[in-house]
């Protein structure tokens, strides 16, 4: 059932334009996207792995994210962009902290998840 969600984007202007693909997935499948991670259901990182800083602020920021979804049960957790398109994740090996894993501008993949199409853009 679609309910709150917020986006967090990390690294260059393609992932932000990659993160507003995403966000219109979600608003297309009833998402409402919120302003704070402490008003959502769903944690999209979109997360970047191309220098060594970018990929520890990516860790830093899946650690956080993680703290957030064990804070309440049901929330949802996604994982996508250059980190896991970069290194092989398997959310199966996650213990459940990660409820998908999407590499770069997979707005497709997102939809399947959230089982609707990308279709058009939601503007």
């Amino acid at each position: 059932m679609p309910g709150r969600a917020f986006v967090i984007t990390l690294g260059c202007p393609k992932n932000l334009a990659d993160s507003e693909e995403m966000a219109g997935c979600l608003v297309r499948s009833g998402w409402i996207l919120v302003d704070s991670p402490d008003d959502a259901d769903l944690v999209l990182l979109n997360t970047c792995a191309f220098l060594r800083c970018a990929v520890e602020e990516s860790v830093e920021a899946l650690v956080e994210a993680i703290q957030w979804k064990s804070g309440l049960p049901g929330r949802l957790l996604v994982l996508a962009g250059c980190l896991p398109g970069r290194y092989e994740w398997d959310p199966a090996d996650a213990n459940g902290e990660i409820d998908l894993v999407i590499g770069p501008a997979d707005a497709a993949g997102l939809a399947r998840f959230l089982g609707s199409s990308p279709g058009a853009p939601a503007y």
